[in-house]
């Protein structure tokens, strides 16, 4: 199969950054649950938001001569640890040509008996796909939460 090298690298990009993008969606979600609307549904200031408000438990802690009760929000009890891609890497063997329109081609079929008896000119390629950093808004809500407690 003959692509345009190009257009091979960025299928390959748009993959990984969509698979990114579901693993961010699934993130968010998980995060989320650990959230209610609050009863009152609306925002004062932003009427087409819904607040969310905190899932809380309370926990009794030893106090000196008793026990203090703390109502502590259950995100800050939970691991926060989401799956990441860090890095992508695709190894290949291409056959690079460069076609009349000086566009650089690559066959990415698996060699043929044309290949073995032009001796399978075909070179190897791998293309690495790191991810950026990750968004910091969960660890400092996070943060926050743990300043309650």
């Amino acid at each position: 199969m003959k692509l345009e090298l190009k257009n091979l690298i960025a299928s390959l990009g748009l993959t990984v950054a969509e698979a990114q993008r579901e693993m961010e969606s699934n993130a968010i979600g998980n995060f989320l649950s650990y959230f209610d609307t609050d009863s009152t549904g609306i925002d004062a200031k932003n009427d087409s938001h819904p607040v969310l408000e905190a899932k809380m438990i309370q926990i009794h802690l030893p106090c000196g001569n008793g026990e203090k009760t703390v109502s502590v929000p259950v995100a800050a009890l939970a691991l926060h640890n989401s799956l990441d891609l860090e890095e992508v890497i695709f190894k290949m063997n291409i056959r690079p040509t460069v076609e009349s329109s000086n566009t650089v081609c690559c066959d990415v079929g698996a060699p043929d008996a044309e290949d073995e008896s032009d001796g399978d000119n075909r070179s190897s390629m791998e293309l690495v796909f790191k991810r950026n950093a990750p968004s910091e808004g969960i660890a400092r809500l996070y943060t926050e939460f743990c300043k309650i407690i």
